[in-house]
């Protein structure tokens, strides 16, 4: 089956959610989102003021709106996202530090970052961001909302929405495999600019080698977005690879989220 490309596939979940009567008021509070569990910790990448990687995300509540850029939220549950270092025994140690959680493309992408003052470094001079399953975030009120999350909302969201999420996200899919491949190597690349092809193929190579364990068909979902950006970049259809892997890493999780939101109107 050709897959479609996220703005092909947007009309049909706009579609899909009129049907099912899941249209609000565009100053309701944003959606809670599920966080993608890590194959493995991420390094962060440090450039002396902050420490920044991504995480893969999915909305878990089709009935209310998208946050917009630079929205920030804060984990559900405390310990299911983590910033930790590697200590000389070989394992990940968490460290104590505030992290600041902002939505990056949609519902599909969250920057994480941590003053690089309130680190210190491991023994292999990085420090790294995890999610355990089951994750999630909850937007930060916005000013002006006038329809806040009730108990219920909230309670639904992270029991039986995030439990059903599970199927989807969780499962070893190739399409959530290769986003998590695609949001490594978004965390490698320079926090702007155009980078030359030789930090992009390394951005790329770092994040295959540190991704753990992964499927034979999700490192070809994730090398086919990678070799993809790289053509429109050079073609000038994107300004830089930033700009492409986030809307081909929507495409991406946006299929399965469009499944997850099927799954969980049958269920309602």
């Amino acid at each position: 089956m050709i897959s479609l490309s996220f703005r092909a596939l947007l009309p049909i979940v706009v579609a899909f959610l009129a049907l099912s009567g899941f249209a609000r008021t565009a100053h309701a509070e944003p959606q809670i989102l599920g966080v993608v569990a890590t194959s493995a910790p991420i390094p962060m990448r440090c450039d002396g003021t902050e420490c920044v990687a991504y995480l893969a995300t999915f909305c878990l509540e089709p009935d209310r709106p998208q946050p917009p850029y630079g929205l920030t939220y804060r984990p559900a549950k405390p310990g299911h996202v983590q910033i930790s270092t590697l200590a000389s025994d070989g394992r990940h140690r968490p460290v104590g530090t505030s992290a600041r959680f902002s939505a990056e493309y949609y519902y599909t992408a969250v920057k994480v970052a941590v003053p690089a003052g309130e680190l210190q470094p491991g023994i292999d001079g990085k420090v790294y961001l995890s999610a355990v399953k089951g994750a999630a975030l909850m937007p930060d009120p916005i000013p002006g909302d006038a329809d806040f999350h009730s108990d219920e909302e909230i309670d639904r969201a992270l029991s039986s929405s995030r439990q059903l999420a599970s199927a989807f996200f969780e499962g070893g899919h190739a399409d959530v495999e290769g986003a998590l491949l695609v949001n490594r190597t978004l965390g490698n690349l320079p926090a702007s600019g155009r980078a030359d092809v030789k930090t992009r193929l390394g951005a790329w190579s770092n994040a295959v080698d540190g991704s753990g364990a992964i499927s034979t068909e999700g490192l070809a979902k994730g090398r086919s977005v990678f070799k993809t950006c790289m053509t429109s970049v050079d073609l000038g259809v994107y300004s830089n690879m930033r700009r492409c892997l986030n809307k081909r890493n929507g495409e991406l999780l946006g299929h399965r989220t469009a499944d997850f939101w099927k799954a969980l109107q049958a269920g309602s």
